[in-house]
């Protein structure tokens, strides 16, 4: 765990707990869990991660000089960030990113006309 450099969270059912992991200000020996992560890449469609957990984890591992050099959020339509927090995570994240993953629903099909038969 001292030489993990990226950490991607994918369709974790409660990613909070790595979260809480992560930081050393919630941990009792103040330690700094995986040291040279640089990267946190958290996509989550059925949960909501709460934002104000991430901003304190980054805030308590930069000021302790393990700062993240990227925070990559893929949510949901349904999940929304204020942008005022995305600033704040800005502060301790050299570069933060949301993105909206849609949940489309991939429709299968078939046509048949003048002799010609085909499917997507």
């Amino acid at each position: 765990m001292k030489d993990l450099r990226t950490l991607t969270l994918h369709r974790c059912a409660s990613p909070e707990v790595f979260i809480h992991s992560l930081d050393p200000g919630t941990v009792l020996s103040w330690v700094v869990a995986c040291p040279k992560l640089e990267g946190l890449t958290i996509d989550h469609r059925e949960t909501q991660v709460d934002i104000k957990d991430v901003i304190r984890m980054a805030a308590a591992r930069a000021s302790r000089g393990s700062k993240l050099k990227a925070v990559t959020i893929i949510r949901s339509d349904r999940f929304v960030y204020a942008q005022l927090d995305m600033l704040e995570l800005k502060k301790h994240a050299l570069r933060v990113e949301v993105r909206c993953r849609r949940n489309r629903r991939r429709w299968r099909w078939s046509w048949q006309g003048e002799g010609k038969t085909g499917s997507l």
